[in-house]
């Protein structure tokens, strides 16, 4: 989905990572919580809506984390 690529593409801008796919783990794939801190910040920039830093202690993939971002519910 649109949101799964836009998501996507910020987390390789966050973890410098050309070749992250969809279903990698965010924390494997090399985060930490600096890096889930920007992650949140640039998610809210770029979709315009808060996204809560433990987002990803819930949806370690990009793939989870956009389907978490489309439930209505609170993601905090």
């Amino acid at each position: 989905t649109q949101l799964e690529r836009r998501v996507l593409d910020v987390w390789r801008e966050t973890l410098q990572l050309e070749q992250l796919d969809l279903h990698d783990d965010f924390f494997l794939a090399g985060g930490d919580s600096l890096r889930a801190m920007a992650l949140a910040a640039k998610l809210e920039s770029a979709l315009g809506r808060p996204v809560a830093p433990t987002l990803l202690w819930q949806a370690r993939t990009a793939a989870a984390m956009a389907a978490e971002l489309t439930d209505p519910a609170p993601n905090d």
